[in-house]
């Protein structure tokens, strides 16, 4: 007797495998978009250090980059950019910060997309710092 089912149930196994290829496939591609955003934001950050003109007072000594809130691929690419790059002479130094009262003085300060509502208290305790503050927040 000839089994009808079995070419049946190899389609459906190539239609499932199939399936979970693409959608394996798919996480990587936008595994990879949020690793590339993080890449560029940490250039883009890089570069306002680079072309912005510093009073004296910031001249010298470790140029620090703050974070402010969670951003884990961020962090990631600055230290990895920081271990390797100068800005002019200083060296970079990457800091975060886990709340308003731990931020310091610094010369960036990356404000994080979960810590963007606080970003008037932020505003207030930079405010004479001669901090340049990058946020994804839109007012």
């Amino acid at each position: 007797m000839i089994n009808d089912k079995k070419p049946y149930k190899l389609f459906f196994t190539i239609k499932i495998l199939a399936l979970l290829l693409f959608l394996s496939f798919s996480s990587f591609e936008d595994n990879e978009i949020k690793d590339l955003n993080a890449k560029y934001k940490a250039v883009f950050i890089k570069n306002f250090a680079k072309y912005v003109e510093w009073p004296p007072e910031k001249k010298s000594g470790n140029f620090i980059i703050g974070i402010f809130g969670q951003y884990p691929k961020l962090i990631e690419e600055l230290k990895r950019m920081a271990a390797t790059k100068k800005v002019g002479t200083q060296s970079m130094v990457i800091e975060i910060y886990p709340s308003v009262g731990a931020i310091n003085s610094c010369h960036i300060l990356y404000i994080a997309p979960n810590q963007s509502a606080q970003l008037p208290r932020v505003i207030n305790k930079v405010l004479r710092n001669n901090t340049l503050l990058r946020s994804e927040e839109r007012r």
